[in-house]
């Protein structure tokens, strides 16, 4: 398995991160965007394919594999990009599991949009993240994955991140548009754990640039801070995260497309590195930052907000430890009972 980025894959992220710079960059989440500047934009990222990356050239997709969109999550990652971009990708994968020509071409276009349904109980509100003024949500849990048109009661609540809308709804009595099976639930678990860990890493590299510049021109004593030895580690450390985060949810990726039988497994734990790492990152950063790290003006704040959205509603490290130990009892080697565990029964 070669796990050195193809030349189409490196200008994959080169044009995505052109065009986030010049038209989503950070300072917008520092003040209010109204909802038509949103829309334009939206329509212009579903133009440029970022919605049909993985959706089947017979679908009226682009025909690229999981490994490629992990380029394209990594990129929304390290911009912080808002928008319901990874619910609507996996609603259209559900709509191709389900040969539902007509939503394919209606997500993959940017026509519709999805947000996220997290579904707690049976008695629970849905948790609804990025799906204020969608048209769809997509039903979320451990063991089951639907499409529901959005209703009419949602609400919006107050949310940590800038960039995320959260909102509740109560779950609806009519019958889902799409209901996936089991197969299905699996391959969008893991490709949902696979997408996430590539933002993550996204935001891992971020972090690591954004304390590394500050340290090599920030001077204390006569000397640049990053050449104090507490600095300097931290600084590494947060290098090696998004290194590792960063390989793993490509491998991950690339496990999925050739339908390893351990791609689910690669997958949990890829989302588990990228999710404990960008945590740690994220309080490393805004150390290394001191005193400007904690103001509401600088970025830091807002990629430790939402690694934190983010790590939570699609799986943290104690939900992935879980799959990695107890859901892939048919491989060889994985599992509590043959010794690897992360949670360290060893």
């Amino acid at each position: 398995m070669n796990l050195e980025p193809t030349q189409d894959q490196n200008d994959l992220a080169a044009t995505v991160r052109k065009f986030i710079d010049a038209e989503l960059p950070l300072s917008m989440l520092h003040r209010p965007v109204d909802a038509e500047r949103r829309r334009r934009t939206w329509m212009r990222t579903a133009d440029l394919g970022w919605l049909a990356l993985g959706v089947p050239e017979s679908s009226g997709g682009v025909g690229l594999g999981l490994a490629d969109e992990t380029f394209l999550l990594e990129e929304l990652g390290r911009g912080l990009v808002s928008g319901p971009y990874l619910p609507t990708m996996l609603a259209t994968q559900l709509a191709v599991a389900n040969d539902a020509a007509d939503l394919v071409e209606e997500l993959s276009s940017g026509e519709r949009r999805a947000g996220l349904a997290v579904v707690r109980g049976d008695d629970e509100p849905l948790v609804v993240v990025d799906g204020i003024d969608t048209d769809y949500l997509l039903l979320w849990s451990a063991d089951a994955v639907s499409l529901i048109r959005t209703p009419d009661d949602l609400q919006d609540i107050a949310s940590l991140d800038p960039g995320t809308a959260l909102g509740h709804v109560r779950r609806p009595e009519s019958d889902a548009l799409l209901t996936g099976d089991d197969a299905t639930v699996k391959a969008l678990h893991s490709r949902a754990a696979v997408l996430t860990a590539a933002q993550l890493a996204g935001m891992l590299q971020a972090m690591r640039d954004m304390s590394v510049g500050y340290c090599k021109t920030r001077t204390q004593f006569g000397k640049p801070i990053g050449s104090f030895q507490a600095v300097s580690r931290r600084c590494a450390d947060m290098a090696v995260r998004a290194w590792s985060s960063t390989s793993l949810a490509r491998m991950a990726g690339l496990c999925i497309d050739a339908g390893r039988v351990d791609g689910p497994y690669v997958a949990a734990t890829a989302k588990t590195v990228a999710g404990t790492g960008a945590a740690a990152s994220a309080k490393d950063n805004i150390q290394n930052l001191g005193g400007i790290g904690f103001t509401g003006e600088h970025d830091a704040h807002l990629f430790y907000k939402r690694v934190r959205i983010v790590d939570t509603v699609w799986g943290d490290a104690r939900h992935q430890a879980t799959q990695v130990n107890d859901g892939y009892p048919g491989i060889v080697g994985i599992g509590s009972d043959h010794g690897l565990s992360l949670r360290g029964e060893y």
